[in-house]
Parts: C-alpha cells; sequence; structure tokens
C-alpha cells in the first residue's frame, strides 16, 4: 500500500509558532494579573507587546505564504495546461529531498526548464524589495542546479509586462534567469525560448 506524500504547507509552520507566541502572550497576560512571577508590572507589560508583535507577524506572514501558494495552485495549472499543448511534459509541484519544491519544470527533448512561480507584482521597480529578488534568484538557481534543468525562469503571473519584455519575451533577472510578468501567453514564449 502506497502511502500519499503529506501536501507541502510551509505557513503551517508560522502558524504553530504564532500560537506559541500566543500562549506565552496569555501567560504573561494572566501574570501581569496575577503575579505568579514578579517580574514587574513595566516588564510585563513590556513581554506582552513583545510576544504580541511577534505573533502578528507570523500571522502575517503565514497569510503571505498561504497567499502565494494560491497563486502557485491556480497558475499553476493554467501553465502546465498551455506548455502541454505546445508539447512539453509538465511537472507541478516536484519535492526537493532537501526541502521545498519546484513549482513547474517543462521538459521537450531532454531539455528542461524550471519555472518559479512568484506572486510579486513588482520585479526592479522597487528598491525595498531588492533582498526579495535576490532571495528567488538564488531559490530558482539552486533548483535549476538539483536537477540540471538547461534553464531557470521565475513567472510572476500577477505582474504587467515591461516593453522590453514584450518585445524580446523575458526580462533578465541576474545570473542568467529570466523573469516574465504576466500571463501564462508571456511564460509560454519565455519557455520556448530559454529551451531552444
Amino acid at each position: 500500500m502506497s502511502r500519499e506524500k503529506p501536501a507541502f504547507e510551509p505557513w503551517r509552520n508560522n502558524l504553530r509558532r504564532r500560537n506559541l507566541f500566543l500562549g506565552a502572550l496569555t501567560a504573561a497576560a494572566a501574570n501581569a494579573v496575577i503575579p505568579v512571577v514578579d517580574l514587574g508590572l513595566q516588564a510585563n507589560v513590556i513581554l506582552c507587546a513583545a510576544l504580541a508583535v511577534l505573533a502578528a507577524n507570523q500571522h502575517r506572514r503565514a497569510q503571505v505564504r498561504q497567499h502565494g501558494q494560491h497563486v502557485e495552485a491556480k497558475c499553476g495549472q493554467l501553465a502546465k495546461t498551455a506548455l502541454e499543448s505546445d508539447g512539453y511534459t509538465v511537472a507541478l509541484g516536484q519535492r526537493l529531498q532537501s526541502g521545498g519544491d519546484i513549482d513547474l519544470i517543462a521538459t521537450k527533448d531532454g531539455s528542461s526548464v524550471v519555472v518559479e512561480l512568484k506572486s510579486f507584482r513588482y520585479w526592479g521597480a522597487r528598491g525595498r524589495d531588492d533582498w526579495r529578488e535576490k532571495k528567488a534568484i538564488e531559490q530558482v538557481l539552486r533548483q535549476q542546479d538539483t536537477i540540471a534543468a538547461k534553464a531557470a525562469v521565475i513567472w510572476l503571473p500577477m505582474a504587467s509586462p515591461t516593453l522590453w519584455q514584450l518585445l524580446w519575451g523575458y526580462s533578465f533577472g541576474g545570473r542568467g534567469v529570466a523573469v516574465v510578468r504576466g500571463g501564462v501567453r508571456h511564460l509560454a514564449r519565455a519557455v520556448r525560448k530559454k529551451a531552444s
């Protein structure tokens, strides 16, 4: 009897941490009302505020990761349909031994392209997002190395295509990674260009 792998839900860890902080917050608040450990009122208030901020942060991170997974599931199926009609063999959500997953692998004639879906609306336009762009590039390059793919693509289905992308087919994310903004037809065009 084969046992099915559990769904990849990294946001559940954020919810566990949030619940841990909420439990600690409850204990700290109870300690402020009925002092079991005498920390002083000011220290208890600071502790409660810090735990509330940590819990809220973990809750927000869980929401963001859930949204990202929803976008991956919805747009991944659209991409799979479009790429399969172009003659590609497509695998969605390929789990890695090292943890994490590869969102989409498109293979045709022995050449494969790794596609990482991101729910970003902007790329390269806002300086404060530079760290998450670098992180996405490193992630897709690790995935490319893991399966020895020919090319790596980051797809932003919620972003608007740039003029350069409309002319060339994709933008350059750096280190050989293509960044594709917009719908599935833009992704299919970029995959065809990178796979050839």
